[in-house]
């Protein structure tokens, strides 16, 4: 009884958050992926909403708008390309397959790789303000 009672709360309590993330603005119109963790599946054979469902944590998060950046405007906002491809693409992944794209939705950057005729998108979680403080151009000043 304990044991059923612990899964229904945590059950709850991943749908109250899914719920809660969902209807944030910036996230309204985005992909919810949620995984339903194999300890919390219900096994008392009961026609239960978690019986049939398997866990899983695929999910193929897009930008709702992108804009490819070209380096001139890349070059214009202080950020060096070369160092935020290198910072974020897989390891191991060649980074000129890679173009900085920049989601007109809520303005933040991704990575987009041509893949099979289709994107492959990396999420960067910021802007190109931030981007430009936390990969700057290196400046040559000369010496005087």
């Amino acid at each position: 009884m304990i044991s059923t009672l612990n899964r229904l709360t945590r059950f709850l309590l991943l749908v109250l958050v899914v719920t809660i993330f969902a209807s944030t603005p910036q996230v309204a119109n985005a992909r919810i992926c949620a995984i339903a963790p194999s300890n919390m599946m219900m096994q008392d054979n009961k026609d239960t909403a978690w019986n049939n469902v398997q866990p899983t944590a695929e999910c193929d998060p897009k930008p709702a708008s992108p804009v490819k950046l070209d380096d001139k405007y890349l070059k214009k906002n202080n950020v060096d390309a070369h160092k935020l491809k290198k910072a974020n693409v897989p390891k191991g992944a060649n980074i000129s397959h890679y173009d900085i794209y920049e989601d007109k939705y809520d303005d933040y950057l991704w990575l987009g790789k041509k893949k099979q005729g289709r994107n492959e998108w990396i999420q960067l979680f910021f802007d190109i303000i931030d981007a430009a403080d936390m990969f700057p151009l290196s400046r040559n000043i000369p010496e005087h």
